[in-house]
């Protein structure tokens, strides 16, 4: 083998030992750090990799091209979807890019260019982040142009930072796919795929990232939709879906962006709202969901239908024994004539007056019309 090609195949593995060093920071923050605190984990993949450049050329005897400094840069720009986290990794690259060039060949012209240029870079990734295929070829080839350019041992640099190049654009859009999957895979499990409100396990999730292990005060309302059944029976569940889906949008209108909306059944809903309610308060919160539940009917295919809705509510901290509560106020409701509110205390369920129409009575032309139908039977 001659020297030439000893010296490129030495540079190919200078570059794949690189690239898997930084791939490797990057997945174990991932799998491991991120496991006991998120923040962490952007801290290890933001300031790890520019880190462990500084130290490779500081106290090791590596030499770390400045297209590897650059592919990293670009990096920090496609790992986070936080600006923060993206700059802040930056400003590590950057600082660690001038250490390393003014410890081994001091400052010069040539530091003030690879500065100037970094810094051009960290404008352009800021300005168009969203394209993050384009940013990985595009940025890519800059960074092989100014390798090659800019460095005094061009040839080499540039096949090291070739090396890393195609394995780190490998590495992050192979990335970027399977975070896009897993982020489908958890929008999935969190919310119901037919209206959009909140699962059980969403709701878990909801309470950890919202309180934190805490539980707060707050007001637990317990929705089911009368006779719902017989509207699946007599126009199928095509309609039925519609209701559901423009139910969850009444009530999804009323609630504030911090509240949650969950759909716990078949046609059976929690709205947990979190604050401090006295029973004035949250008499007059359950009866306008209900209101806007009710107040208009439902658009459907074969006509305007009008449904009334059951509700339970108790006041309390914002658990499962609160939840059970309620639930047995929509129970009572329920015995008590549906489409009504009914508050959960101590003292038993007192049922709250608001105005409404048996079921039963808007659908009282199908009745007829089954009848008549029945008759002609042969």
């Amino acid at each position: 083998m001659s020297a030439i090609a000893e010296t490129w195949f030495l540079d190919i593995i200078h570059g794949v030992l690189l690239a898997g060093l930084l791939v490797g920071i990057w997945e174990w923050a991932d799998l491991v750090v991120v496991g006991w605190n998120q923040r962490l984990s952007r801290w290890v993949a933001a300031i790890g990799s520019p880190l462990v450049l500084l130290v490779l050329t500081r106290w090791g005897d590596f030499t770390v091209p400045y297209g590897i400094y650059v592919l990293v840069l670009l990096a920090m720009w496609y790992l986070f979807s936080e600006r923060r986290w993206s700059f802040l990794g930056s400003l590590g690259v950057l600082l660690a890019m001038i250490v390393t060039t003014v410890s081994v060949h001091g400052w010069s012209r040539h530091t003030d260019l690879d500065i100037f240029l970094m810094l051009l870079a960290m404008g352009v990734l800021a300005r168009f982040a969203n394209y993050r295929p384009v940013l990985v070829y595009t940025g890519t080839a800059i960074v092989l142009v100014t390798t090659m350019m800019f460095n005094s041992n061009g040839v080499s640099d540039l096949i090291v930072t070739i090396t890393g190049a195609v394995l780190l654009a490998g590495y992050l859009l192979g990335r970027s796919r399977r975070s896009l999957l897993w982020a489908l895979d958890v929008d999935r499990a969190n919310h119901d795929a037919l209206t959009g409100a909140l699962t059980r396990y969403g709701f878990a999730r909801w309470c950890e990232k919202t309180f934190h292990g805490n539980i707060p005060s707050g007001l637990v309302i317990v929705l089911d939709l009368d006779d719902f059944k017989s509207v699946n029976d007599t126009w199928g569940h095509v309609a039925g879906d519609d209701i559901l889906r423009q139910f969850v949008q009444r009530v999804s209108e009323e609630c504030r962006e911090q509240d949650a909306l969950v759909r716990s059944g078949g046609d059976e809903f929690i709205v947990c709202i979190p604050g401090t309610f006295d029973e004035s308060k949250a008499r007059s919160l359950a009866e306008r969901l209900h209101h806007a539940a009710t107040v208009a009917p439902y658009q459907l295919s074969v006509g305007p239908l009008q449904l009334g809705v059951s509700m339970g509510y108790a006041i309390g901290p914002l658990s499962d024994a609160t939840t059970t509560l309620a639930d047995q106020a929509l129970l009572v409701a329920k015995r008590k004539g549906k489409n009504q509110v009914v508050q959960a205390s101590t003292n038993g369920f007192a049922p709250l007056e608001v105005s409404h129409g048996p079921l039963r009575a808007e659908l009282g032309w199908l009745t007829d019309a089954v009848r008549g139908l029945w008759a002609e039977w042969p």
